[in-house]
């Protein structure tokens, strides 16, 4: 309880994978740098100011990471912006 995990917009997420090969099957594939981190996907204008947008799913919209991870992310692609959740543990499960 009380670790934090940060937002990454899922399509970020899968062009970072296929770069570095996270699937075998894309071995033989030239693919590109996934380019600076773009949570824009998963934001919506709300009263003037930015907010992450209701209804998301994990695993669908968005993956989390790791607060090392994410800084490491960031510190090689840049992008953003940063949505830090804490995680909260109910009963068995975890939730942000």
């Amino acid at each position: 309880a009380g670790e934090t995990q940060y937002l990454i917009a899922r399509n970020w997420i899968r062009a970072w994978k296929d770069f570095v090969v996270f699937d075998i099957t894309l071995l033989t594939k030239d693919v590109p740098p996934p380019g600076p981190i773009d949570n824009s996907p998963i934001m919506e204008e709300v009263n003037g100011e930015m907010t992450v947008k209701s209804k998301l799913f994990s695993g669908y919209d968005y993956e989390t990471v790791s607060e090392p991870i994410w800084k490491t992310l960031q510190q090689w692609y840049g992008g953003g912006p940063e949505i830090p959740r804490t995680v909260i543990e109910t009963g068995f499960t975890k939730r942000l």
